[in-house]
């Protein structure tokens, strides 16, 4: 139970969650909110009755059942934000924020917990390893960048010098093939 408790309580958070949004009516808005509420109950109420059920003899229950809520609470109800109140971009933001918090607790409460198996956490994971890795890219880019000026040159040389050779070595092929043919 102490799981179920942990869980539920961080995707409450998600509702609290604020991000940029296009300006438009507030009442608009707060209907969309409460649409977005209302999913984020159904998905518990769904994983209470889950929950209530017991497990089910199949391997990894805990942890298939906590990725139906998360992918119902935080992925399905989430997109429900997206339109004239939120963009894609944050309410994206949103669940990854949402997802980075449940991570952290899930490691430690569900013994069986595997991201990979999860759809939801693992496009969650992807995207962070996405942006990690292009983190990385500019930092190289930078890095380049900051080199002697002169690399430059080297390195334009070089392609000079391999395209050379690279035509060599087919007048060559041709000489070779002209005196086989002979």
């Amino acid at each position: 139970m102490l799981r179920l408790l942990l869980v539920v309580g961080v995707l409450a958070a998600f509702s609290d969650t604020e991000a940029n949004t296009i300006p438009v009516e507030e009442d608009a808005c707060a209907d969309v909110l409460k649409e977005f509420d209302a999913c984020t109950a159904q998905a518990y109420d769904d994983y209470k009755t889950a929950f209530t059920a017991g497990d089910d003899g199949r391997a990894d229950w805990m942890a298939r059942k906590t990725c139906n809520y998360m992918t119902a609470a935080v992925e399905d109800c989430g997109n429900k934000l997206i339109g004239d109140c939120n963009t894609e971009d944050d309410v994206t933001d949103m669940k990854d924020e949402q997802l980075k918090s449940i991570l952290e607790q899930l490691h430690t409460s569900v013994e069986e917990w595997d991201s990979e198996k999860c759809p939801a956490v693992k496009a969650h994971v992807d995207r962070v390893k996405g942006e990690d890795a292009g983190a990385e890219d500019v930092a190289e880019e930078v890095d380049v960048g900051a080199e002697d000026a002169g690399a430059e040159d080297a390195e334009a040389e070089e392609a000079v010098a391999e395209e050379a050779g690279a035509e060599d070595a087919v007048a060559e092929d041709a000489v070779a093939e002209d005196a086989v043919a002979e």
